[in-house]
């Protein structure tokens, strides 16, 4: 084998190694995770374990426990984009509707910033608050 053809087998291989270890912004959000504290813009950190965020191929489910037997879930759409993470919801997916608080968003939109993303643990930044997710 020549020079020539060794040297662009190997560039084509250090291209999909680079490729391959790219950092993909979707790699480790995909699942379903545990919110298990909110820390409010004043450092006030409040302890959660009702509340799951899913992620997965562009599809976002909410999903909240009002009690040991009811819950409270909807759909939407998310997109991933320079490490933020935008929301959009469907209300007419949500079950039951009469549960208005159960959301805890000002509105059926939200803009995440991705302070933190492992395949164990998440971190989003969104309305002056940190949320702390864990993998479920």
């Amino acid at each position: 084998m020549n020079f020539r053809k060794l040297s662009l087998l190997i560039l084509i291989f250090s291209l999909l190694g680079f490729y391959s270890c790219s950092d993909d912004e979707n790699s480790n959000l995909e699942g379903r995770w545990q919110l298990n504290q909110i820390e409010t813009s004043d450092g006030k950190k409040q302890d959660v374990d009702t509340i799951f965020y899913s992620f997965d191929r562009k599809v976002f489910q909410y999903l909240k426990l009002t009690s040991d037997t009811e819950t409270f879930m909807g759909f939407g759409n998310y997109t991933v984009s320079n490490g933020e993470i935008k929301v959009d919801l469907i209300w007419e997916s949500f079950r039951p509707y009469e549960c208005d608080s159960c959301l805890g968003w000002n509105s059926l939109s939200r803009n995440f910033i991705i302070k933190r993303n492992t395949s164990s643990s998440l971190q989003l930044e969104s309305d002056g608050e940190i949320l702390y997710f864990k993998k479920y």
